[in-house]
């Protein structure tokens, strides 16, 4: 079976990288796993656990909220590296509308993220918004309710 990859590679002149490329499987017997494995050198990985597409994992089942603590992880990311710059409230307004918000936009345009993963989004740009930190509390100068209406209505237009 290994003629099988070596075919594949003298018809296209590329080669299967191996440590990108997984096998996906499904109510496979383990001799016929072990055979698989034997002859495709990939990682396999069993569909209930979910196929990676373009880093997006889907499932067949709906999302629970710790199939999305990545997300918030991510957002975490972001703000690990803009909460040791000295940003002005203005600035740190601008960085949770034009990027925070885009991650999970982008997301949610894949698949519906659970509510509860949102409702922690909305805390991590409010504490930074008003802190500069991803983890310390303050008392915030206006109230949430007021910052998500849209600009043209008298508010700040950060939705969430």
């Amino acid at each position: 079976m290994k003629d099988i990859l070596d075919l594949f590679t003298k018809a296209t002149g590329m080669e299967i990288n191996a440590t990108k490329s997984t096998l996906t499987t499904h109510l496979l017997r383990p001799e016929a796993l072990e055979d698989l494995t034997r002859v495709f050198p990939f990682n396999t990985v069993d569909l209930d656990a979910g196929l990676k597409y373009l880093g997006f994992s889907l499932k067949e089942n709906a999302f629970l909220i710790q199939d999305w603590s990545w997300l918030i992880g991510k957002l975490e990311k972001r703000l690990k590296f803009w909460s040791h710059k000295w940003l002005s409230r203005v600035g740190r307004l601008v960085l949770v509308k034009v990027v925070l918000e885009a991650i999970h936009v982008y997301w949610m345009s894949l698949s519906w993220i659970p509510k509860g993963i949102l409702e922690k989004a909305r805390r991590i740009y409010f504490r930074f918004l008003w802190s500069g930190k991803k983890d310390s509390q303050v008392t915030p100068w206006v109230n949430w309710k007021i910052i998500v209406i849209p600009k043209g209505l008298g508010g700040w237009g950060v939705g969430s």
